[in-house]
């Protein structure tokens, strides 16, 4: 399932998501906790307005998103 994310892009693409839409709900992230790379993409864990964290991982390759809750 392809899930939308908004991002800043500057000199990357996805360089920082800043919203995203996860089980028909628009949540503003407050905060990137973590990034990284890996072979595919980037993946965020980010804290969503709404409290909750979520793990956005995007793949270069497919041009997919997958966000993903994850505990506290």
């Amino acid at each position: 399932m392809n899930q939308t994310v908004h991002c800043h892009s500057g000199f990357r693409f996805a360089e920082r998501p800043v919203s995203f839409h996860y089980e028909g709900q628009h949540q503003q992230i407050r905060k990137v906790l973590a990034e990284s790379k890996n072979e595919n993409g980037y993946q965020f864990k980010v804290l969503a307005e709404s409290e909750l964290r979520y793990q956005l991982v995007y793949d270069e390759y497919q041009d997919t998103w997958l966000i993903s809750p994850i505990s506290n």
